[in-house]
């Protein structure tokens, strides 16, 4: 894995923890 593709795998990962929290959000 190169550091291209790690950047990447945190950049998507970040996306889905704010979309999980959005949606804790919106039941809480």
């Amino acid at each position: 894995m190169n550091t291209a593709d790690a950047w990447s795998n945190l950049k998507n990962v970040g996306d889905v923890v704010d979309a999980v929290r959005g949606l804790l959000a919106k039941e809480a």
